[in-house]
């Protein structure tokens, strides 16, 4: 006799499934394989020291097929929209920065073959140590 229900030959397929192959919004034939991001920069951490009130800059440069979009995070938070930064932009400015801005900037280079980050130390090092090794800056004094 015939198990019902074991062998199902023709099982059917919904039309509506979309087909697992990406959408081709490249006019170059086929499109190339993805290509996880690399930092430009192959050091994983770096640290930075400035003055308060310096401006700083950090870079992030990325490639990778597809682009790979940056984020900017401080100490694990996502920077948004605390800074005047473009959003996927490869490059953070800091103007004047203040001994609040000290902490630890990273950089998340992601696409959908992988991922790399890299982290900034930042450290402002304050007008008025009191050490005097930075001289006195112009001999200013406070009130």
């Amino acid at each position: 006799g015939v198990v019902p229900g074991s062998a199902v030959p023709n099982s059917p397929v919904s039309p509506s499934v979309p087909s697992p192959s990406p959408p081709h919004h490249r006019e170059s034939g086929t499109a190339p394989s993805p290509v996880p991001p690399v930092l430009e920069s192959p050091e994983s951490s770096e640290e930075q020291m400035v003055a308060e009130g310096s401006d700083v800059t950090f870079s992030c440069e990325a490639t990778g097929s597809p682009a790979p979009t940056v984020t900017w995070l401080k100490d694990g938070e996502p920077l948004g929209r605390r800074s005047n930064q473009v959003p996927g932009s490869p490059r953070l400015s800091l103007a004047a920065v203040g001994l609040a801005d000290a902490g630890v900037y990273s950089c998340l280079a992601a696409n959908e073959a992988g991922e790399a980050s890299k982290a900034f130390h930042l450290l402002v090092m304050g007008a008025c140590l009191g050490e005097g090794s930075l001289g006195n800056f112009g001999g200013a004094t406070r009130g």
